[in-house]
């Protein structure tokens, strides 16, 4: 996991190099999208949203309905 913070420009793309200097992966960020309003949530399992590209749930709307009833 890469977590950038604490700084005022992101790079788009961070290229990752192993100890000879070759590449060997490249992290390339891009917005992220917030879910469409919608009638309002009744349990914080409606506000998981399921990130397929990574096979994880974003639960920072769940957490945030827990925190806010």
């Amino acid at each position: 996991m890469i977590t950038v913070s604490g700084g005022t420009a992101i790079p788009p793309k961070v290229t990752v190099v192993d100890e000879q200097g070759n590449p060997v992966a490249l992290f390339s960020a891009e917005a992220i999208t917030k879910p469409q309003a919608r009638a309002a949530f009744t349990t914080a399992d409606h506000a998981l949203i399921y990130e397929a590209e990574h096979g994880l749930f974003d639960v920072s709307y769940a957490t945030a309905w827990t925190l806010g009833r």
